[in-house]
């Protein structure tokens, strides 16, 4: 009796290491992915805001974003912005985090928010970024700013 209470004890105890040691791989991978995620919406935004007569905007973006948005709209829509708020000048006060979803939709996606200066006004810019082929790529994106209404 004595010997099965020790075999249940260590394969419990093995078990609970294993998962401790997993979840603790998870959490370091996740800090990884928030940290890449933050520094590429920081670096892609000002590419994504003066790339407008390029096709450098569609190397940015996600195939998933690429198959309801024509290079033509992303095109119109970015010239939108440097018309109205003028050449891109900065970001600030970034804030968001990386999504890892498991199951038939599984993917790695982060959004952020953050306060973008141009040369006219600022806008508030919420940036959905899509983890495809190991690099991140532009899932979607919203750009706010009241310039728009006048």
């Amino acid at each position: 009796m004595k010997k099965w209470i020790l075999i249940i004890s260590l394969v419990l105890f093995a078990s609970l290491a294993g998962l401790g040691y997993l979840l603790n791989n998870f959490v370091q991978e996740g800090n990884r992915l928030d940290k890449e995620s933050k520094a590429y919406a920081q670096e892609v935004y000002p590419k994504l805001v003066t790339a407008c007569d390029s096709v450098d905007a569609n190397s940015l973006m996600a195939q998933k974003a690429l198959s309801v948005t024509s290079t033509k709209s992303l095109r119109l829509f970015c010239k939108k912005v440097n018309q109205v708020l003028g050449s891109f000048q900065e970001i600030e006060s970034v804030d968001g985090e990386t999504h890892i979803s498991f199951g038939s939709k599984s993917g790695t996606t982060a959004q952020y928010i953050f306060l973008a200066k141009h040369q006219k006004g600022s806008a508030n810019v919420t940036l959905t970024l899509m983890l495809e082929n190991e690099q991140w790529k532009v899932l979607g994106f919203n750009v706010n700013s009241e310039k728009f209404l006048e």
